[in-house]
């Protein structure tokens, strides 16, 4: 409830139900015959398009590695702006060293596991972090059906450990912040200054071969927004090397329905 000029309008938000994103307000208020008016202001995408921002990249990487991966970030912006929450056709995007588990070939014992809960038909095999044994990462779309969860990604991994399999979360350290992490493995996250934290929910992640080698690329929703994070990294040796990050920005705009507008 706000109070301007002696008057008081209440304001309330509306959002879409499925990611939590802020779309407009809803604002009432009395006129001088004490009758209640209702407003609205949409807050909505503009053709759908992100601006992309980049917050960062590793003055390290080889100049070679970096030219292949902005390379192919150029010819999969407008695929990757498409396939987020914020649209009703919602896709997982899977790169090219990623294997359906029907069509790989491997003897994987998901069967250790529950099928209704891990269907191989949501399971890759991937070598993510490049040790020369592959894994097997469930990839799959969460549909909310609270107000308590948002439209995201699930992901669960396997690795095989002395013939057994172990389901572990897949955790990005350099991503992400310690605090709370083991309530919420992969929920935070921002590049690697920790002044810049941002609450995130999951949307993409998928696996693409340069070289040999396997590159991840995940993809966060920030907040209850429509702007996201797409972080570029390589795992090796047990060690998670960050390369690039975009911040990707939703251009928007205002709109406002009077009351006797139809």
């Amino acid at each position: 409830m706000l109070e301007y000029d002696n008057i008081y309008y209440f304001v309330a938000r509306h959002y879409n139900f499925y990611t939590g994103e802020t779309n407009g307000f809803y604002i009432a208020a009395a006129d001088a015959d004490n009758t209640l008016q209702l407003y609205s202001l949409n807050l909505e995408n503009k053709e759908d398009k992100k601006q992309w921002i980049e917050t960062y990249r590793n003055a390290e990487m080889d100049p070679h590695l970096e030219q292949a991966l902005t390379d192919y970030i150029d010819t999969i912006r407008r695929d990757v702006e498409v396939k987020t929450v914020s649209n009703d056709d919602y896709q997982l995007i899977d790169g090219n060293a990623e294997i359906p588990y029907a069509e790989a070939g491997v003897t994987f014992p998901l069967d250790a596991f529950s099928c209704d809960q891990y269907d191989e038909q949501c399971s890759r095999i991937v070598d993510l972090d490049n040790d020369g044994s592959v894994e097997c990462i469930r990839k799959s779309i969460w549909y909310p059906s609270s107000l308590n969860s948002v439209l995201g990604l699930t992901i669960a991994l396997y690795k095989e450990f002395d013939s057994y399999v172990h389901p572990t979360w897949l955790y990005f350290p350099c991503f992400t912040s310690l605090d709370r992490a083991d309530y919420y493995p992969h929920s935070l996250g921002t590049v690697v200054d920790d002044t810049e934290m941002f609450e995130t929910t999951s949307v993409q992640l998928w696996f693409q071969a340069f070289d040999q080698k396997v590159y991840t690329f995940y993809m966060k929703r920030i907040g209850q927004s429509s702007d996201y994070l797409l972080e570029v990294s390589l795992i090796e040796d047990e060690q998670l090397q960050p390369l690039l990050q975009y911040l990707l920005v939703a251009e928007k705009e205002y709109t406002f329905k009077c009351p006797d507008a139809q």
